[in-house]
């Protein structure tokens, strides 16, 4: 090959790299032009799907949000191959359903500073493509877990609320976890049980349980590697 064509051959290598670096297709350019770090951009460069949603949603985000938003695109990505094998169509997370359900989130993400809580959010999205919760209600799910505080996540995945434990136990609960077990009652995640006591004179014995609807929407957040299961004494 004469010089010339080699320099030819070079410059064109050269442009096209340029091209492509400012074409809609190349993701990372595509997220900082949006307003996103670099650092982020790359990190979620390997995540196509979240790429393709994130571009079609915002124009410009805050560096805390970014922060935050990886945080939960990360568990989603991380969910979603978890579950892989329970996914019965990959274009569910493509659907206006599945964006509807993102855009709760994200208008959640400016006041969740919490990480477990944002790894929730994560799991929650890429469960609900799951086909175990094809007959959920996603948006339900989804607005229940905006409304939690940590504590009351917590509250919920403690043991005393599971199995026999409330029924057969006298538990003594502490004020703080008395007021988010009312929260989650009034939700319905919950149940309050009272049971009679032995002596007459003695008031009923209160206890508190999770209940079915509890019991769903902790598989629908949860990662199933025991990531949400805290515990918080009573």
């Amino acid at each position: 090959m004469a010089i010339d064509d080699a320099a030819d051959a070079v410059e064109i290598v050269i442009r096209d790299a340029e091209e492509a670096v400012q074409a809609d297709t190349y993701l990372p350019t595509q997220l900082v032009k949006l307003g996103l770090s670099a650092v982020i951009a790359s990190a979620l460069a390997p995540m196509p799907f979240v790429v393709n949603i994130l571009t079609n949603l915002f124009a410009r985000v805050p560096a805390r949000f970014e922060k935050r938003f990886l945080r939960v695109a990360e568990e989603l990505n991380a969910q979603q191959k978890r579950i892989e094998d329970r996914i019965p169509d990959k274009k569910y997370y493509e659907s206006e359903e599945f964006q509807s359900l993102l855009i709760l989130i994200l208008e959640k993400i400016h006041t969740t500073t919490d990480d477990e809580k944002l790894r929730s959010f994560g799991s929650a999205l890429a469960n609900s493509g799951s086909s175990e919760f094809q007959q959920e209600d996603k948006e339900g799910h989804i607005r229940t877990l905006r409304d939690l505080s940590r504590n009351d996540l917590e509250v919920l995945n403690n043991d005393y609320l599971k199995g026999w434990t409330p029924h057969t136990r006298v538990i003594t609960y502490e004020a703080e976890v008395l007021s988010s077990l009312s929260r989650l009652a009034g939700m319905g995640l919950v149940l309050e049980n009272s049971r009679v006591p032995t002596v007459p004179t003695t008031p009923a014995i209160r206890t508190y349980s999770l209940s079915p609807f509890g019991t769903r929407f902790l598989k629908f957040i949860s990662s199933g590697s025991g990531n949400t299961d805290t515990s918080h004494k009573g």
